[in-house]
């Protein structure tokens, strides 16, 4: 069973999920990553890893991977300022620069 935690800004409408189980996948023999979501219809076999997600607190880009795949920055504005999404309460939003990301209770959600 996997939970989802909703972070959102007061001052805007931006908004970023953490999800507990995070972002498993298994590889083809090419090396190419395929995420598997929970809840599945399909067995996939042992998985080979699990990829955080991550927010790029520049500019609110919505990543998935290691903050080391992302060594020349965040694709999106080039920033450093990688953050996994579990680590989101109180940062300031990306978005608008005002509001503080905060746990909406509201917004929990269980799969």
């Amino acid at each position: 069973m996997a939970s989802a935690t909703t972070f959102v800004c007061p001052e805007c409408d931006f908004e970023a999920l953490h999800w507990s189980d995070g972002n498993p996948y298994y590889c083809d023999p090419d090396g190419t990553r395929h995420h598997v979501y929970h809840p599945s219809p399909r067995s996939y076999g042992p998985l080979d890893g699990n990829d955080p997600s991550l927010l790029c607190t520049a500019c609110g880009q919505k990543l998935i991977g290691e903050v080391n795949d992302f060594s020349a920055g965040c694709p999106k504005c080039g920033s450093m300022s990688l953050v996994e999404t579990r680590d989101l309460d109180g940062i300031t939003c990306p978005a608008c620069k005002r509001g503080t990301l905060r746990v909406d209770p509201t917004k929990m959600r269980i799969s």
